[in-house]
């Protein structure tokens, strides 16, 4: 992995809200990731620019493997909401057919840095590793239950 900040996120605009002062509301839904091979000469346009390329998972787990540690994410998931003194009234639906580590990220209200790091982090089960670790720090805050088996 190379400095940190190289990874990015292509992400499509689903909802755009002008304000009054000037600032906008924006709703983004994250594509694909890029690392940044090489930073341009951002001068005259005003703005970063760079050349860019696609940034993959390394590791390709089994899929009963992935499968099973995206069940106990969830359950853990679970957990916490269920440990909250005010639960919310829905929980967004999963689909553990794909990355559950993407998914699940932006419900940790956790600095940029930490969520950066995950962005970089090329294996589905090691972002999952780092969710649970929040997961159950919540729980454990709230006086729930055990750790995760």
């Amino acid at each position: 992995m190379g400095e940190p900040g190289r990874v990015g996120c292509v992400a499509h605009i689903d909802r755009f809200e002008p304000l009054d002062d000037g600032r906008s509301l924006i709703m983004v839904r994250g594509m694909h990731r890029f690392r940044i091979d090489e930073s341009l000469d951002s001068s005259v346009h005003g703005f970063y620019r760079a050349d860019v390329a696609p940034f993959e998972d390394v590791v390709r787990p089994r899929r009963e493997a992935v499968l099973a540690v995206r069940t106990r994410t969830l359950g853990l998931l679970h957990r916490v909401l269920s440990a909250m003194p005010e639960p919310p009234d829905e929980v967004p639906a999963f689909d553990v057919e794909f990355d559950l580590s993407f998914q699940l990220a932006p419900l940790v209200q956790i600095d940029a840095m930490w969520h950066q790091s995950l962005l970089e982090l090329q294996d589905e089960v090691y972002r999952l590793e780092r969710l649970d670790a929040v997961f159950q720090a919540a729980v454990d805050q709230a006086g729930g239950e055990e750790g995760v088996a």
